[in-house]
């Protein structure tokens, strides 16, 4: 800008504001710009280079300032026009990003235009829109999913699929009410249509419920999300009898197949799609059940498919998973298997009922795996040298514990019967360490708590440890643990 004007003749004499600052950068470049009538204010500036320009713009000796929010903090100034860019840079660590300009932001920047008392114009605020997150998500990510669908979705439905991909760095309500994400009014009234049936809110108050979630996750329309989570809202307050549907893995046919009138224009789709059984459908569960619920039978899920005709090895594919995912079908398992009869009987005869028959099996249930004993750990050490694990049986359910875990829990039940089964955290591992002990039995209550329910692991206090009095052994049946 100060070039064209420079060229235009459009220079005049140096302000002595800036002549009388100190050598730097920022003021030799100051130099260059104020006698054309154009600035810059950042926070590169120092307190003496900024004051001197704040002081040009309101003398009206500077008409154009390239600048950060710092000038449009707590300072009038006459200005008429306000150009504001949806995105700036900022700083995180040593990598610089982009970062949307919220709202409040926008508006104390916009407000710099046209101020009352100052201005005797009406001022403007223009807003410079590059491709951002929110067209982006809108134009390219949310194009139609189906080669039936030529038309793009409607708004409402842009948004209902966009408050799954933007999760909760970007929920739809910021890009519907943000000046520089979806400035249309009608954005904001589609979202609020959205948000306020019975797809929304989500956990924080914005984007979708668990089950919205879950429907835009697979693909089903707006209009088939509504319909399914309007049919689990009806059911919630039943009796456990007459079954909540739950999101898991099966087939879409099987959707269309229980669930023909939720379904609606989605069928024929649905339908296509498929193909056989790929992809997701709905099973009847009990209702009550919260997002982490859905999560778990996810997983539960997952595993009934993997396990069809090997029931009797799904634990040890279950070993090669992390210790998070373990926990979390162990914890699946257990709820699967208090449901398993009624949900098979409610299914009737064919390939699901035969699934959960064969997991309610190997699983099993507190009410026939637990003795007047409690359920007593059955260990067993696997493997040499850094392969070494311990493989455990409890509450009828078999755990791959990694070494330091199995060695704790080894010589806890050793020690049961001892001293009120008390030991201390420094006798817990070979080397004394007692941070260290306490890291493992910290690793061991990780692993059994979502198994058994309950803590597995007593502490007195003072630095000593027991197993639960309900896993340790009953003084009449002798050990009932062996290592090999």
């Amino acid at each position: 800008a100060a070039a064209e004007l420079k060229a235009e003749g459009a220079r005049g004499p140096l302000p002595p504001e800036i002549a009388a600052l100190p050598p730097t950068f920022a003021s030799a470049l100051l130099r260059e710009l104020t006698p054309c009538g154009v600035a810059v204010h950042n926070s590169d500036l120092t307190a003496a280079e900024r004051s001197a320009v704040e002081t040009l713009v309101l003398d009206g000796r500077v008409r154009t300032v390239f600048c950060t929010p710092t000038l449009g903090t707590g300072v009038n100034f006459p200005v008429d026009n306000v150009i504001v860019e949806s995105v700036r840079w900022e700083t995180e660590g040593d990598e610089p990003v982009l970062r949307r300009m919220t709202p409040s932001e926008f508006e104390s920047l916009a407000g710099r235009a046209g101020r009352f008392g100052l201005s005797k114009r009406e001022g403007r605020a223009m807003v410079v829109a590059p491709p951002s997150c929110a067209e982006r998500v809108f134009d390219e990510l949310l194009a139609p999913f189906s080669p039936s669908r030529p038309a793009p979705p409607p708004l409402d439905e842009r948004l209902y699929r966009a408050a799954y991909l933007c999760r909760d760095d970007e929920p739809p309500r910021a890009l519907a009410r943000s000046p520089l994400g979806a400035p249309h009014p009608a954005a904001e009234r589609a979202w609020a249509a959205v948000a306020s049936g019975p797809l929304g809110p989500g956990r924080k108050g914005h984007g979708l419920s668990p089950v919205g979630e879950i429907c835009a996750s697979s693909g089903l329309s707006l209009d088939t999300a509504q319909r399914l989570a309007e049919y689990i809202a009806s059911r919630r307050d039943d009796p456990p009898a007459p079954f909540e549907w739950c999101w898991t893995v099966c087939g879409f046919r099987e959707l269309v197949r229980l669930l023909p009138s939720a379904a609606g224009a989605d069928a024929p789709f649905l339908m296509d799609l498929a193909g056989g059984d790929s992809a997701c459908a709905f099973l009847p569960l009990p209702g009550g059940l919260d997002y982490s619920d859905l999560r778990r039978l996810l997983g539960a899920a997952v595993l009934l498919r993997l396990h069809e005709g090997a029931t009797g090895e799904w634990i040890e594919l279950n070993l090669h998973v992390s210790a998070g995912v373990q926990q979390r079908l162990a914890a699946a398992a257990r709820s699967l298997s208090r449901t398993a009869a009624r949900a098979a009987a409610a299914l009737g005869a064919g390939k699901l009922r035969a699934l959960f028959a064969s997991f309610s099996g190997p699983s099993g249930g507190a009410s026939s795996t637990e003795t007047e004993d409690g359920p007593r750990p059955q260990l067993r050490l696997l493997g040499e040298g850094r392969d070494r694990s311990g493989s455990v049986a409890l509450a009828g359910r078999k755990l791959r514990l990694r070494l330091s875990t199995y060695r704790i829990l080894e010589r806890l039940y050793a020690e049961g019967g001892k001293n009120g089964g008390w030991v201390r955290a420094a006798e817990l591992v070979p080397d004394g360490d007692s941070e260290r002990a306490r890291k493992y039995v910290s690793h061991l209550r990780s692993e059994l708590r979502p198994l058994l329910g309950f803590n597995p692991v007593e502490n007195d206090g003072e630095g000593c440890y027991r197993l639960a009095p309900a896993l340790l052994p009953h003084p009449s049946s002798g050990p009932a643990s062996g290592t090999g």
